[in-house]
């Protein structure tokens, strides 16, 4: 499966009509799903987010683009937020299967399309940018719409595709290729634009002119003004007063989350404005964010609490929402905004259904589920039980440091092995479906046998892969419950052993569950390079469940 994100900015967030006949074309394009449309009355401007296969996505990329172009005029128009067009910029961002270099070749491909086909002058930027002074945004837009007449006469900022002339009602639109962005702002408890943009110069990456003693921007013996790096990598920052909630505000572009994660950015804010007497009323997500940014807010909040960062997923996202405000100024919705949860939703079946109903399904006489999503099942068990441990166990009052740090780390990771177990539940149903299919396919030629033949191989090698997947969680679970047991009293020792049987129980289940694929499966070195795959994993769960359950014993006598 390959997914890719398509996330276009248009200069209207005003007439509700045109916003909605933008997102209706998007919407018609088959096996394209819109995630969310975010629009703001005083950028005047829309967000919209949609994923798909990278062919369909580029399709509604352009159809949308050709009716923001029909419909918006950039001559009349207003609005806080920087902006070079009436479609200011379409990025694609990887998120399925898919590499860098094959969103860089869909942003190259768009971008020579719309220019030939809407005229209307195209820059490329971000990574897939063709000269490096083009791969930060906010040069090419610098001097946005209003500039754009002079700008594009000279010959150094000629666009990448069309003609460099002025379209006065379209202005030209960026299409590049980058990571994940979070558009993040926080509120101040000011009207004060003046200060948040003081907030802004002071946190972000490109920093704030300094200036001499006339308050006039230093420059170098090039002519380049002399700048005072900002306090946050990664993050482009703006200033500015939005009359929809009457409050200033810092807005922030996260360019890589990994460098600066959200509540570092909403921490760094919240001390620069008690330096400036005001303080921090909330906080708002322009578009989506991924679920990892949400985590480790979460995992962040509950430490500096002095409590456990191991909580259940939806705990650390609860956590996370209420510690940087992101509900003070309208209701905050994860399944609409964290788009994990919306990427899975077509295919989170079972995991989603209560353990009653999932039995009881399990008990009917059909194929699915199975014996693979059962032992996805003991393998999320067997971490859960193992995250329950970790965090119970976690007396900071007769344990060091160092052992709260390895408890703590222990029950992050087993939540996420916790996760990632109910994932492969659900997978275990596609790839039955996956199965199913290539059985269906005619046979009643040699070249259709053998295309048959191809999909039902390439079938089991996808299941076989994905039982080995799960027993690798249910080992590593494993291995973490072992380390546990030092610290465990004789009650939870009891819980230890549970899990340890439920985590070996998926390893072992994994033999037989994909046995029946193999015994099927042509590329005898694919076969041979699996068992002894499955014979390693089961040789050392075998160990390290031997060693568990012997000292579960010594310690429970």
């Amino acid at each position: 499966m390959k997914i890719v994100e398509c996330v276009p900015n248009f200069s209207e967030g005003r007439k509700k009509e045109n916003i909605q006949a933008i997102a209706s074309v998007i919407e018609e394009v088959p096996e394209v799903k819109l995630l969310n449309v975010d629009s703001g009355y005083a950028a005047n401007r829309t967000v919209m987010t949609f994923i798909g296969p990278p062919d369909a996505v580029e399709e509604a990329a352009f159809l949308a683009i050709q009716k923001a172009l029909a419909l918006i005029n950039m001559s009349n128009h207003k609005g806080v937020h920087p902006r070079l067009g009436a479609v200011d910029v379409v990025p694609f961002i990887p998120v399925v299967g898919l590499t860098m270099q094959e969103c860089i070749a869909i942003a190259r491909q768009l971008g020579k399309r719309v220019a030939k086909k809407l005229d209307v002058p195209v820059y490329l930027y971000g990574n897939a940018a063709l000269k490096d002074e083009r791969k930060n945004l906010s040069e090419i837009r610098r001097g946005e719409y209003e500039g754009l007449e002079e700008k594009i006469r000279n010959p150094v900022w000629q666009p990448d595709f069309g003609e460099a002339k002025f379209n006065a009602k379209s202005g030209a639109i960026c299409i590049g290729a980058r990571k994940f962005l979070i558009a993040f702002n926080v509120n101040l408890n000011t009207k004060d634009k003046s200060i948040a943009n003081d907030i802004a110069m002071a946190v972000r990456t490109s920093g704030r002119p300094v200036l001499d003693e006339n308050h006039n921007p230093l420059v170098d013996e090039t002519g380049n003004t002399i700048t005072e790096p900002g306090l946050l990598k990664a993050c482009q920052a703006i200033g500015w007063y939005i009359d929809d909630f009457k409050t200033a505000q810092v807005s922030m572009n996260l360019t890589d989350f990994e460098l600066t994660p959200i509540h570092v950015a909403f921490e760094i804010i919240v001390s620069e404005g008690q330096k400036r007497g005001v303080r921090v009323i909330g906080s708002e997500l322009v578009g989506m964010l991924p679920l990892e940014a949400l985590l480790e807010a979460g995992r962040y909040y509950f430490e500096k609490q002095g409590k456990s960062a191991g909580q259940p997923e939806q705990e650390l996202v609860e956590m996370a929402v209420k510690s940087l405000g992101l509900d003070q100024l309208k209701k905050f919705i994860p399944e609409d905004r964290i788009i994990d949860y919306q990427i899975r939703e077509p295919f989170a079946y079972f995991s989603l259904q209560s353990l009653k109903k999932f039995l009881d399904e399990l008990s009917l006489s059909q194929p699915d589920p199975s014996g693979g999503q059962v032992i996805a099942l003991l393998s999320g068990l067997g971490a859960a039980l193992g995250a329950k441990i970790a965090n119970s166990s976690m007396d900071k009052s007769i344990l060091d440091n160092k052992d709260v740090e390895q408890l703590s780390e222990a029950a992050i990771i087993l939540h996420e092995l916790k996760r990632l177990a109910l994932i492969c539940l659900d997978d275990e149903t596609s790839i039955l479906d996956t199965v199913d299919q290539a059985f269906q396919l005619p046979e009643s030629n040699v070249i259709q046998a053998e295309n048959k033949a191809k999909e039902l191989e390439k079938a089991r090698k996808k299941a076989v892969k994905l039982g080995l997947q799960i027993a690798s969680l249910a080992f590593e679970s494993l291995k973490l419950l072992e380390q546990m047991i030092q610290h465990s009293s004789k009650i939870s020792s009891g819980d230890i052993a549970i899990g340890v049987h439920c985590a070996d129980a998926a390893v072992h289940g994994t033999v037989y569950h994909v046995i029946r694929y193999l015994v099927e499966t042509d590329d005898k070195d694919f076969v041979s390079g699996i068992k002894k795959e499955i014979a390693t994993l089961v040789k050392q769960s075998n160990h390290i469940k031997a060693q568990a359950i012997k000292k579960i014993n010594e310690k429970m006598e």
